[in-house]
């Protein structure tokens, strides 16, 4: 099984603490899923993800939409552990598999000798090369 990074437990507390509002206990033990609104969470989202482009969040939104079952009712009722779950996959793929991603190709760009190894004088290049 596949730990978790830090950055993707701190996106898994956050939306935890927000959608619960700061109840507590945050995972109340049960047995029945713990079901909250599904408008907690999206408002939980755009608090989260605020620093994501707007656009991707939208679309972000609408695959959790999707994905997510829903409880219908006067409220739609999302299970909190599903939401949770998906929310911090969504994180780790959208965000830092992509972050991950763009500095293996930015340091590929600047790797003269092309031996994987980003040596000093090709990092003092590329950061002259970024600040211009």
């Amino acid at each position: 099984q596949e730990t978790m990074p830090r950055e993707g437990l701190d996106v898994y507390l956050a939306l935890l603490v927000k959608i619960r509002k700061g109840q507590t206990p945050l995972l109340p033990v049960s047995d029945e899923p713990i079901m909250v609104d599904k408008v907690d969470v999206v408002e939980a989202v755009d608090f989260v993800f605020a620093r994501m482009n707007k656009h991707k969040r939208i679309e972000l939104k609408m695959h959790f939409s999707k994905e997510v079952p829903t409880q219908k009712g006067k409220v739609e009722k999302v299970d909190l552990d599903a939401a949770l779950l998906w929310l911090t996959d969504a994180f780790k793929t959208n965000v830092l598999d992509r972050t991950e991603d763009d500095l293996r190709s930015l340091f590929s760009q600047y790797d003269d000798n092309d031996n994987a190894d980003l040596e000093f004088y090709e990092f003092v290049g590329m950061i002259t090369k970024l600040k211009a």
